[in-house]
């Protein structure tokens, strides 16, 4: 194994492999709560459908009211029907019981030319991807992932807001070779739980095609939904979809 081509290398001990699994942690943790925000809408639902006089309907809390918008604009869910609810909740507690399985033998660490090379050629995302010829297997790029075997002192790098979150940093060493900028623990929990989301459900999507074809995907949080995504059935097997749900629903 060898970071420098398609099989990577295993995450180094301690400290690489450190900073990989407090992002798994967080993504479980991620995964978990979301489904539990999303399950604790069926019964909610039932009533409203049962209910059909105004004066009776039960009134959703603000936290579920924001969920049920989020549903809206990321899974095409309005008035959505409890079954349907269901099924997302499934989706994220099959994730959640993924992402617990996952552990250091699972993850691969690549340099990022591989990564420009093995996930950029598509338009994806240079952070990490899945490899369905592999499909146990999570690859990292190293540069995102990584401080580097350096001393060199951290400098701070400004990053994106992730929706929801406090203003978070970068942290970029310069080693004599490579230049490593560790992303936030939040976006480095993201890219575990969207490759997590390719495991289970395919390595497409049509967001995915859509960057894949040149297309500018705007960026937002739980309200603003892809452009691409039409119907239920094609944001269930879309990553996109799910981390950036995952992602509004936690910040919760």
């Amino acid at each position: 194994m060898a970071r420098n081509d398609r099989a990577g290398e295993l995450p180094s001990v301690p400290s690489e492999w450190h900073l990989v699994n407090e992002a798994l942690q967080l993504a479980i943790r991620v995964a978990a709560q979301t489904e539990q925000a999303v399950r604790s809408l069926v019964p909610l639902l039932i009533r409203m459908k049962l209910l059909t006089d105004p004066r009776l309907r039960p009134v959703p809390s603000r936290d579920q009211s924001d969920v049920l918008r989020f549903l809206d604009a990321q899974f095409c869910l309005s008035n959505p029907d409890p079954q349907d609810v269901v099924n997302v909740a499934d989706a994220f507690r099959r994730i959640q019981q993924r992402l617990s399985s996952l552990n250091r033998h699972l993850f691969r660490m690549i340099g990022q030319a591989v990564a420009n090379q093995e996930a950029g050629r598509s338009g994806g995302d240079t952070f990490g991807y899945f490899d369905p010829q592999q499909p146990n297997l999570i690859f990292l790029s190293e540069t995102y992932f990584s401080l580097g075997s350096g001393r060199n002192r951290p400098a701070a790098a400004a990053r994106p807001r992730v929706q929801g979150t406090a203003p978070q940093r970068a942290v970029v060493t310069t080693l004599p070779d490579e230049i490593h900028v560790l992303q936030p623990l939040s976006v480095r929990a993201g890219v575990i739980l969207h490759e997590t989301v390719h495991m289970l459900y395919g390595a497409d999507g049509e967001v995915h095609r859509a960057i894949r074809d040149g297309t500018t995907i705007a960026e937002g949080g739980g309200d603003v939904g892809f452009a691409q995504i039409k119907t239920f059935t094609q944001a269930m097997d879309d990553a996109y979809v799910y981390e950036r749900f995952a992602n509004a629903v936690y910040a919760l």
